[in-house]
This record gives C-alpha cells, sequence and structure tokens, in this order.
C-alpha cells in the first residue's frame, strides 16, 4: 500500500522533470539557432537543414505522450544527436508543449 502511493507521487516528478529537460533543450536549440553548429558524427542527418525521407520507425519517447524519430545506425543510436517529433497523444503531457515537426 504504502508503494502505490509512493509510486503515485512519483509519477507527476518523474513527467514534469522529463517535460523540462525537453523544454529546456529545445529553448537551448532555438537560442542557438542562429550560430552555426558543427556537424554531428559524419553520416548522421541534421535536422535544422530538413527531413530525412524513411522516419517510418518512431520510439515513444517515455511516459510523455509524444513519439520521435531517432537516427539509427546498425540498431544503435549512438550517433544520434537530434529527435524529430512525429506524434503528440491529445491531453498527455507533451500536449500543448511539443509539436509534430519539432
Amino acid at each position: 500500500m504504502e508503494n502505490s502511493k509512493i509510486r503515485r507521487s512519483i509519477l507527476p516528478v518523474s513527467v514534469a522533470f522529463v517535460l523540462f529537460v525537453g523544454v529546456s533543450f529545445h529553448s537551448l536549440e532555438t537560442a542557438g539557432a542562429a550560430r552555426k553548429k558543427p556537424a554531428g558524427p559524419a553520416g548522421t542527418p541534421d535536422l535544422t537543414q530538413g527531413i530525412p525521407a524513411d522516419i517510418s520507425k518512431p520510439y515513444n519517447l517515455g511516459p510523455t505522450g509524444a513519439q520521435g524519430w531517432i537516427y539509427v545506425e546498425r540498431g544503435m543510436t549512438e550517433k544520434s544527436r537530434q529527435i524529430l517529433i512525429t506524434e503528440v497523444e491529445k491531453n498527455s503531457p507533451a500536449d500543448g508543449v511539443l509539436q509534430v515537426g519539432e
């Protein structure tokens, strides 16, 4: 009983943290958009320059209610530096915070 109360009280804090980090990161990206950013690892797409043709395999972005496309090479995302938001579930924590295409 005690554990379920703790879990219920931690969930909103966890969701708020994930959204705060995402919004903070987005704000930093927007603020630095005027500056030319160095390219990521060789072969990785720069999503600020356009959207790749094949974005067919989105990933769930935790409890935010959003899905995003992440660059994957040989089943690994270690070279990925950006996430393209492909879907935001209505009435989810990300609704109104993230938009498709960001």
